[in-house]
């Protein structure tokens, strides 16, 4: 992982409101998502405030035509390889950020 879940939580807080129950995808598939970035790209942006490398993360991102869209829906399953349990499967809208 690039950024440990305690971290992440906090990161996300910052810009985005989060409600108990809300469900957080905090990866994604490989080639929907850049990558981490070389380690001298990484020492640059470790100069750089949080929210600057936030930013430009995410301006990064929304160039990405794989990278989650307004509309799109995601489906988070959850259950054990062997079928023993199975707590369903829950579709959640991706909601754009509005202006």
């Amino acid at each position: 992982m690039i950024i440990r879940p305690p971290q992440a939580l906090t990161a996300l807080a910052r810009f985005q409101p989060m409600a108990p129950g809300d469900l957080l995808l905090t990866g994604t598939p490989g080639g929907t998502a850049l990558k981490a970035p070389a380690k001298a790209v990484e020492k640059l942006a470790a100069l750089l405030p949080p929210a600057t490398r936030w930013k430009l993360f995410f301006a990064r991102e929304a160039r990405n035509p794989r990278y989650l869209h307004d509309g799109d829906v995601i489906a988070a399953t959850i259950a054990s390889a062997d079928g023993r349990l199975n707590l369903g499967t829950q579709h959640n809208t991706v909601i754009g950020k509005t202006p």
